[in-house]
């Protein structure tokens, strides 16, 4: 087999595996390159390191690597391709075999993405250093490290901040995610969007705190928690998106506020303790509940103000609720 047709399976197999995992929309969310012009890039390899570079740009993403046993490891920066040096961007879908020795990792400042997959499961990871190139800081990262107890972001980074333990976008409207499991989660004024798995299955997080100027609430932004009893969402809140409390084993209370305009697919799935679920919006949420023996419909209470009454009793999802009364 010839090193282009190879190169071309490669590419083939990757892309199908890329578009798999979403890393074309990641990309495109944080405004960087798509996978689009992989085709373009060219397969490299210097000391252990596989790179896809692009030879218009110089620049360079990491495909494949290998840390081995080294208990520090700084991620390359820039690679040298025949005296001409590509600036390394980005560090792709399990880049890096999961190393089993590594303590300390430092992202430099030219890294814009990494993968939510690269670096995970490491049971050794004390402390990370982050650059200030880095657009995305998710519960993805460095998920399943249990003695990591530091992560260090760059000043300079004009893309996200740290505030009391919790990863910010530097205007402070989105919520990334909290950095280490916590009882109590207060999330700060100013915060608009918390994003996607922000505090997915935190086994220690038994109480949240919504501000006022939230307005959505992302795909298992708060799945899996299983402390967790009461839920009272604020006055403003526009749309829960995907899954946001599924699987909250004793959930037993929810408050939907008369802003929302939208329950996104499984939000409340496997919550079997829920007693209380108040809707209170004024029109009738658009929702679906698959999956029925996944949902209280015989005992949870479902409370939809007075003049919403029939048409929730008559609707073929809302109208599985056993009990759908009046608000007081």
């Amino acid at each position: 087999m010839s090193r282009t047709t190879a190169h071309r399976r490669l590419i083939n197999r990757s892309s199908k595996y890329i578009e798999k995992h979403w890393n074309q929309v990641k990309r495109c969310m944080l405004g960087l390159p798509s996978f689009d012009n992989l085709r373009e890039r060219r397969l490299y390899k210097k000391d252990d390191v596989v790179y896809l570079l692009d030879d218009k740009d110089h620049t360079a993403w990491i495909w494949q690597g290998r840390i081995g046993r080294c208990k520090s490891y700084r991620v390359p920066s820039s690679v040298d391709v025949e005296g001409v040096p590509y600036i390394v961007t980005s560090i792709e879908i399990a880049a890096f075999k999961t190393p089993a020795a590594l303590r300390h990792l430092i992202i430099p400042d030219t890294i814009e993405y990494m993968d939510g997959d690269t670096f995970s499961f490491m049971p050794n990871l004390r402390s990370v250093y982050i650059g200030k190139g880095v657009r995305a800081l998710s519960n993805w990262h460095f998920r399943h490290c249990p003695k990591l107890r530091v992560i260090d972001l760059s000043k300079e980074n004009p893309h996200l901040k740290i505030e009391d333990g919790l990863v910010l976008s530097a205007d402070g409207k989105e919520l990334w995610r909290s950095l280490f499991n916590r009882k109590e989660l207060r999330i700060p004024e100013g915060v608009e969007c918390v994003k996607d798995v922000a505090c997915w299955y935190d086994d220690k997080l038994e109480s949240i705190t919504f501000p006022s100027s939230l307005r959505t609430i992302g795909d298992n932004s708060f799945a899996g928690l299983p402390k967790l009893k009461k839920v009272v969402l604020p006055e403003g809140l526009e749309q829960l998106v995907v899954q946001c409390f599924m699987d909250c084993p004793n959930l037993e209370y929810v408050d939907l506020p008369s802003t929302l305009h939208r329950i996104g697919w499984k939000t409340f799935v496997d919550c079997m303790s829920l007693k209380t679920l108040i809707v209170r919006s004024l029109i009738e949420l658009d929702s679906h509940f698959d999956d029925p023996e996944c949902y209280p419909f015989e005992t949870c209470r479902l409370y939809v103000p007075q003049e919403l009454i029939e048409t929730y009793r008559k609707d073929p999802w809302w109208g599985r609720f056993k009990h759908i009364l009046p608000i007081q």
